[in-house]
């Protein structure tokens, strides 16, 4: 996913358009089955860890970006393997995990941003 640059694309799309009913049920899929992944490696992160943690980390990696499409790459790599080292078990994340709201404000931008984690 860093490689191929989905979530920079996501960030920079979120709130332009007004996402059709396929788009959306894409959404609900893609988001079930990401849920699904990290279920699987739960057991081997931190207590706290969620699958919208994970959806900020690789945003955050989207956000590394040099003029040399090799090197971004490079970089991204670098640090999503930073970041996820820091998920692995060992210790209870500080903090509540994003919330629905957090993650989706960008899609409803006139919608207040509900912060209370579902």
């Amino acid at each position: 996913m860093v490689d191929a640059d989905v979530h920079s694309l996501t960030v920079h799309l979120a709130g332009t358009f007004t996402p059709d009913e396929q788009l959306a049920a894409d959404a609900v899929r893609a988001n079930a089955l990401a849920v699904a992944l990290f279920e699987r490696a739960r057991p081997r992160m931190r207590a706290g860890a969620t699958a919208a943690d994970i959806t900020m980390l690789l945003e955050m990696c989207a956000a590394v970006r040099v003029p040399d499409t090799e090197r971004t790459r490079e970089l991204r790599r670098r640090y999503v393997t930073v970041l996820l080292d820091g998920l692995r078990a060992g210790g209870e994340l500080p903090g509540p995990a994003p919330a629905v709201g957090e993650l989706t404000w960008r899609w409803n931008p006139g919608q207040p941003t509900k912060t209370q984690n579902r």
